[in-house]
């Protein structure tokens, strides 16, 4: 980035400059999006659980796991990222059926 070749170390540059999600989602990573959260009863514990039963992919997939309002993100492993997408997508998580799709 032109930016931030005057930086030597860019993960110090103020937020301004970076996004969270560069911060967050490295290489070989991919951000998946679930259009469940904390508004319909989710939380970390319910989306292991979820993972658990429905992609065995995930288990070795998933890096982190972040619930807000009303969306959920998984940071996952870039070749597993369609399996998972594919694991997840319909079924039911807290009050809602589960749409999955990168981020």
């Amino acid at each position: 980035d032109k930016y931030l070749k005057s930086f030597e170390r860019p993960q110090f540059v103020p937020a301004s400059v970076t996004t969270f999600e560069d911060d967050m989602v490295g290489a070989g990573m991919q951000e998946i999006c679930l259009n469940v959260g904390a508004d319909d009863g989710v939380n970390k514990f319910k989306v292991f659980e979820y993972l658990k039963k429905h992609s065995p992919a995930a288990q070795n997939a998933v890096v982190r796991v972040r619930v807000i309002k009303r969306k959920t993100f998984l940071v996952v492993n870039n070749d597993k990222a369609g399996e998972l997408m594919r694991d997840l997508d319909g079924h039911s998580l807290g009050r809602r059926m589960v749409r999955a799709q990168r981020a």
